[in-house]
């Protein structure tokens, strides 16, 4: 269906196309009762998955309400019976800002990234909230107001969650959807977030194929090119928020679409340490290990001396009792737990027994998996036997 400038359908005079997909299509119109310019979408199917489509968009969408939601004004049928939605004008899309930074061989950055991402994290987290699941979040229905508000839009394709379905943009599948017979959920809407967020820093979309076929396939089983080989300005606190939300296994994808904002947003604070940086930090760390285990190597050999000091060999011109005269005092400072709070300053145990002492902490900055898995409990009675 091709409505011309100047077509009227009633209130609404079509002013020209602004957007076209498989089942419908989008137009410029002004609202003449109102006297404000709308986004009518008009069916261009009359199939029944079209019609069920295009009907469940209209009472998601009126149903749902947050400001990061586009609004619905109006909905009836043109004069030859093809049903229409009028919805709130939006300037931009984040499909026509990537195409602009693309013809300006430029990339977003980090901080882009997080402040068109997160209102839609906000959007997603909330409809999940309600049950339902998107399962079309793509550059094309992230809009953009001129006075930089961000919106979702179009959903035609959303369910509830635990749904199976095929539904979607290849491009932007999540693995569930491109096998369709795993549930759908949060998670789902997760990885297509992750695919756009890497489309925005990597200048392209996780996975390229020109077949909706072999896209589905590199979905299923093939992992993205790293972040940082298309990016090496980006630190690895980057990339890792990337590299889980984008696992194929959806329980090793963050919570939910705000935690992997939030993990964006924290690990970004690394991102002033270039590569080289960070093999500087590293080793750093290396070398303060290896320095502690020397100073716990020593403390040992002391108070072993001081547990047997008839075990001291009498140097020329000593008296026996030099020896065991410098090191009585070591014993009693063990008792008093100076040794384990060596070992681990912050958290010594009032009996004496210093817990678990993290001495790799994480370089790149990103948070640790929890549990470790393993606590040393060493006193300094266990050190002197």
């Amino acid at each position: 269906m091709n409505l011309p400038a100047g077509y009227v359908i009633g209130s609404y005079q079509i002013d020209r196309e602004i957007g076209r997909g498989s089942h419908a299509v989008i137009y410029r119109a002004w609202q003449r009762s109102v006297g404000r310019w709308v986004a009518l979408k008009v069916l261009s199917k009359r199939g029944s998955q079209a019609l069920a489509s295009f009907r469940r968009e209209i009472r998601l969408t009126g149903n749902v309400s947050h400001p990061g939601v586009r609004q619905v004004y109006d909905a009836g049928e043109t004069p030859d019976g093809y049903p229409y939605l009028a919805m709130q004008f939006v300037d931009t899309s984040l499909r026509e800002m990537l195409r602009r930074c693309q013809g300006q061989a430029r990339k977003f950055s980090r901080e882009e990234v997080l402040r068109y991402l997160t209102p839609m994290a906000d959007v997603l987290d909330h409809i999940h909230q309600q049950g339902i699941v998107h399962l079309d979040v793509k550059p094309e229905n992230i809009l953009m107001f001129g006075d930089g508000r961000v919106v979702l839009a179009d959903f035609g394709s959303a369910l509830r969650v635990g749904s199976m379905t095929h539904q979607g943009t290849p491009r932007y599948l999540s693995p569930e959807q491109a096998a369709g017979n795993r549930p759908v959920g949060p998670w789902s809407d997760l990885y297509s977030l992750a695919c756009v967020g890497y489309e925005m820093l990597a200048g392209q979309p996780p996975f390229g194929g020109d077949l909706d076929v072999v896209l589905v396939r590199q979905h299923l089983t093939e992992a993205p090119t790293p972040l940082r080989e298309l990016r090496p300005d980006l630190s690895r606190c980057v990339q890792r928020p990337f590299d889980d939300a984008l696992s194929k296994d959806p329980r090793e994808r963050p919570a939910s679409a705000g935690a992997f904002i939030e993990l964006l947003r924290r690990g970004g604070r690394g991102t002033a340490l270039a590569s080289g940086s960070e093999g500087l930090v590293i080793a750093a760390g290396v070398a303060l290990i290896a320095l502690v285990v020397i100073v716990i190597l020593i403390a040992v050999y002391w108070l072993r001396l001081a547990a047997s000091p008839a075990q001291l060999p009498n140097a020329a011109g000593l008296s026996s009792s030099m020896p065991s005269a410098l090191p009585t005092s070591l014993p009693a400072l063990a008792r008093a737990s100076v040794i384990p709070a060596i070992l681990c300053p912050a958290s010594t145990h009032p009996s004496g027994a210093a817990q678990e002492c993290l001495l790799a902490p994480n370089a790149d900055g990103y948070p640790a998996p929890e549990p470790r898995h393993r606590s040393y409990h060493w006193s300094a009675a266990a050190l002197v036997a």
